[in-house]
């Protein structure tokens, strides 16, 4: 139970990244605040290549301030999810919140896992890959109860999983560098 509420107020508090209802952060240009609340989360995947990653025919695409989501038609088959911000004042909280996160749940028993060749810095942690390059980053979460229930038939299938997942974003991470 203990995890679960951790995982779900790190979840929260990103959820609420990359928007700021707020005047600019003191030392921080109003110009690159009114440039970041301009970008559009769902400019960073398109439907299109959502649907070619994760193999799920994706029928709707709906942004929420920082949050893009991506569904099927029947959204039990899976869902992704990109949250971005493109502001170093959120970025560097919600790395700060999804590692800290990650090591309180465990999800890794040496805490995130780094990945390299993406940005400036990455990092895969609770099935999520993020992703930063300059003051702008962006997270992906990938949801496909079929490649869970599949994987988990095999042996070490968590690891395989993991693996699995972390392919899946790494691709979509690559067209999404470009964008952001």
């Amino acid at each position: 139970m203990k995890t679960n509420v951790i995982a779900l107020a790190a979840v929260f508090f990103c959820s609420g990244c990359g928007h700021s209802p707020g005047p600019p952060a003191q030392g921080s240009s109003s110009e690159h605040h009114a440039a970041a609340a301009k970008h559009d989360p769902c400019s960073l995947i398109t439907k299109e290549e959502m649907t070619q990653a994760i193999g799920l025919a994706i029928t709707q695409v709906t942004a929420d301030g920082s949050n893009c989501a991506y569904l099927p038609e029947n959204p039990g088959d899976g869902s992704a999810t990109i949250s971005s911000s493109w502001s170093r004042e959120d970025t560097m909280a919600m790395f700060a919140a999804m590692k800290t996160g990650d090591q309180m749940i465990g999800t890794h028993p040496d805490g995130p896992q780094a990945v390299s060749g993406l940005g400036d810095e990455a990092f895969y942690a609770t099935y999520a890959l993020n992703v930063r390059k300059g003051d702008g980053s962006f997270s992906i979460r990938v949801t496909l109860p079929s490649l869970l229930m599949k994987d988990l038939r095999t042996p070490d299938g968590q690891r395989k999983f993991d693996a699995d997942l972390l392919q899946i974003d790494t691709v979509l991470a690559q067209k999404a560098l470009p964008r952001l």
